[in-house]
């Protein structure tokens, strides 16, 4: 039996001529229309059979099962992803998951996630304390870098040594800030300082839990809006030492020294 042919057609081939579909008017179908009754659920058994089977294949069965499947397989759908290419994400995930644990992979995993709503991705750094840059560009293109990251030498000198400590910058940022600054939040479902949705804070918490290094501490996530900032060949536009606690600057404000707060937000992942 051909992919194509459906049980009740094929039996016609095997019906004796006395049981074939005659003319309804002769009175004559009655044995024909009782086979076809019994054999037309096999037709339906096999489609469900068929479709369950095909479930399991990314961009072949039915794109609801998508979400099980990235469950399964520990990939985080995107921000903006179609159908195709989560299901596209989910074929690679072997290949994807040989290289979590590295910085590259983190930074790749972060920028494949975070799109606008036509598709353009940010540039992701991923910068440790030895000053060790990689970068994956909003096309995709990768480039590594060494330069000196002072993220917090003035408020706390004896991290020095912690070789794990990562930060992760992602620029441009596709949220907007929040009117208003970090004052009269309310609970209206997004990020403090920005209009990033909670699900999507979790979800890039998800993936930075799913790939980092089991070793590596992510000191902060920085989302900035100004693509000269964290140039790793201009010293001024890198912390000075001073980005590492919050500190009582002002009345009794929660402001770090040097950090940016005009166009950038900052995540500190527990």
């Amino acid at each position: 039996m051909s992919v194509t042919e459906r049980f009740r057609d094929v039996f016609r081939r095997y019906t004796p001529w006395w049981l074939s579909d005659r003319s309804r008017s002769s009175g004559k179908s009655v044995g024909y229309r009782f086979l076809w009754a019994m054999i037309a659920p096999l037709d339906a058994y096999a489609d469900v059979l068929t479709q369950g089977l095909q479930a399991a294949w990314p961009g072949r069965g039915t794109p609801t099962a998508l979400p099980l499947i990235g469950r399964s397989r520990g990939i985080i759908r995107g921000m903006n992803d179609s159908d195709d290419q989560y299901a596209a994400k989910l074929r690679a995930w072997l290949d994807r998951a040989r290289g979590w644990g590295s910085a590259l992979q983190l930074a790749i995993e972060i920028h494949d996630y975070v799109a606008d709503n036509v598709g353009n991705h940010p540039t992701v750094k991923v910068i440790n304390r030895a000053g060790h840059w990689v970068i994956v560009d909003g096309a995709g293109n990768v480039s590594t870098a060494n330069a000196s990251w002072n993220w917090d030498g003035v408020y706390h000198p004896e991290r020095a040594g912690f070789w794990s400590d990562e930060w992760i910058v992602i620029q441009l940022s596709p949220w907007a800030l929040r009117p208003g600054g970090m004052s009269g939040i309310t609970n209206d479902g997004h990020a403090l300082g920005h209009l990033a949705t909670l699900q999507q804070v979790d979800e890039i918490k998800g993936i930075i839990a799913q790939v980092k290094g089991a070793a590596s501490k992510v000191r902060a996530v920085i989302w900035s809006l100004d693509a000269s900032l964290f140039d790793p060949t201009n010293p001024a536009t890198r912390p000075d030492g001073t980005w590492g606690a919050w500190g009582g600057i002002g009345s009794g404000s929660r402001v770090v020294g040097g950090r940016n707060l005009t166009s950038c937000r900052y995540w500190e992942p527990r």
